[in-house]
């Protein structure tokens, strides 16, 4: 289910005053539960250590998201890759050294990004300084004549990311009329899917939100059935998940068979 259908639907059982992006990140609470607790979804990273003190973690990977550590193809647990790490077991090696490691990965929240101010575009382009639209991303946009106005997204423009260039972006082929200062509100198209996309387990994201909307206003009672509604849903699909998942990419077979 894409994530604007889920706060529709939430919308139309319950209407209230939140923001998307306020459902959005309560959104983002449910998918980071299921990549943690049940999908679990692994990747790896590899580089050659010279001396001690030289292994630095990229920022989006914490100690806590290895799993396994192999030093020149050897397992190592976490208390020895600590010591590793810090230079403590580097006197027991005499050579450069290739690590590998697994580790868990963590969801990316939904990007819901928002910009409004004058920009220079033409046929397909759009001149900006450090964009923060990808490849691959729609975008919608409104011309504004007062760009402290709230836009009219009903009247919106959509096109699609190519390519980002040095000063800006490349859109699909005739997007613009081409002008310099056209003052633009854009925003990126919410097209994200739920982590598990299939029933009934994608209306976990609903009865949470629906929950979490229950709680601001005060009513327990309707948050704690939202929430036992969660749980049951939250429940099967990691009993369900777990008995039929593919494996993971990072998965070795190990004696498969016995001659």
């Amino acid at each position: 289910m894409e994530l604007r259908k889920v706060m529709e639907v939430a919308d139309a059982l319950c209407p209230n005053p939140y923001t998307m992006e306020e459902k959005l990140r309560w959104c983002d609470e449910v998918s980071a539960g299921i990549r943690r607790e049940i999908k679990k979804i692994y990747d790896t990273i590899e580089t050659t250590v010279t001396q001690p003190g030289e292994l630095t973690l990229p920022e989006d990977i914490s100690f806590e998201d290895i799993e396994v550590a192999y030093l020149d193809g050897k397992p190592m647990d976490k208390v020895d890759f600590r010591s590793f790490a810090q230079g403590e077991l580097w006197k027991q090696q005499q050579t450069p050294v290739h690590l590998k490691l697994v580790f868990l990965t963590r969801h990316q929240p939904v990007r819901c990004i928002k910009l409004t101010g004058t920009f220079d575009v033409g046929e397909n382009f759009i001149k900006m300084d450090q964009p923060p639209f990808y490849p691959g991303d729609c975008i919608e946009w409104v011309e504004m004549e007062d760009l402290a106005a709230e836009p009219d997204w009903t009247q919106a423009n959509r096109c699609y990311v190519i390519d980002l260039v040095y000063d800006g972006l490349m859109v699909e082929d005739g997007a613009f009329s081409p002008q310099t200062g056209a003052k633009l509100a854009m925003r990126r198209v919410i097209d994200d899917l739920t982590e598990i996309d299939e029933l009934p387990y994608d209306n976990m994201y609903v009865e949470y939100l629906l929950a979490k909307m229950a709680l601001y206003q005060h009513d327990y009672t309707g948050y704690s059935a939202h929430m036992t509604q969660y749980n049951t849903l939250y429940e099967g699909l990691r009993r369900d998940y777990k008995n039929r998942s593919p494996l993971n990419e990072v998965s070795r077979f190990h004696k498969y068979w016995q001659d």
